[in-house]
């Protein structure tokens, strides 16, 4: 079907076709790789791509999955500025995709993202939150990198200019690592009022500190997203929501 499909044809249907694109077009894709990357680049880099509240809407949320399947690294400019249109835009389904998608393009973005979060560590959480993820989720998938991301992610949290809320989840990421060694730093965090309690509290620390290690990372399957039983579930799911 899809092969028979001009390139602009075929392109185009990641606005009309709502959530009805499964599998068969990601392999689609595949081989038309050549087109698709740039063209979903473009998807992503204008606005107004976030703005529409008929069925284009799907536009920016299939261009985001794919470009992460792909996983070709000239996607991350456009995929850095999909997270932050997502925030602005409440759109969940690409934020909770973003971070395995930096992670999709390998290792080599690493200095990217620290470069990026770097920048705007000051600014709101919302800001650094999905490029602080994909680090966590590279952490996983590169033990040769962990010491070097963890030492980043550490340098961030100690910066007094960076955005309190991100600071406390940071604090979270590392306790939740076992980082032990860590909490008389934590404390002290706590006692200078630089910790959303909100967030997390002390007691919280106390309890976590020691606990169960499980690092904070966010992964999620992309290419389920275009499953068979997940469109069928998800169009249940709306029509249920719809009836109610």
């Amino acid at each position: 079907m899809y092969q028979d499909l001009s390139d602009k044809e075929f392109l185009q249907l990641i606005f009309t076709s709502e959530d009805r694109l499964g599998m068969d077009y990601i392999q689609e894709a595949k081989i038309r790789r050549a087109v698709v990357v740039p063209f979903l680049r473009d998807v992503l880099s204008k606005e107004s791509n976030y703005r529409f509240k008929d069925r284009r809407f799907w536009g920016v949320i299939h261009a985001t999955h794919i470009l992460g399947i792909l996983g070709d690294i000239s996607a991350l400019s456009a995929l850095l500025g999909a997270s932050k249109f997502s925030h602005t835009y409440e759109i969940d389904w690409i934020w909770d995709a973003v971070p395995e998608c930096y992670c999709r393009l390998g290792k080599d973005v690493i200095s990217r993202l620290k470069s990026h979060i770097g920048d705007l560590k000051s600014s709101n959480y919302d800001s650094v939150v999905d490029e602080i993820l994909g680090l966590w989720n590279l952490w996983e998938v590169y033990p040769e990198e962990r010491q070097g991301i963890e030492d980043f992610l550490l340098q961030v949290l100690k910066d007094m200019e960076t955005d309190r809320v991100t600071r406390t989840n940071l604090i979270a990421d590392f306790v939740q690592l076992g980082r032990t060694d860590l909490k008389p730093l934590f404390e002290d965090f706590f006692e200078r009022g630089e910790v959303d309690v909100d967030v997390l509290g002390g007691e919280d620390l106390d309890n976590f500190v020691g606990g169960m290690i499980e690092p904070a990372t966010f992964r999620y399957d992309l290419e389920k997203f275009y499953s068979a039983d997940e469109i069928e579930a998800r169009q249940k799911r709306w029509g249920e929501e719809d009836e109610g």
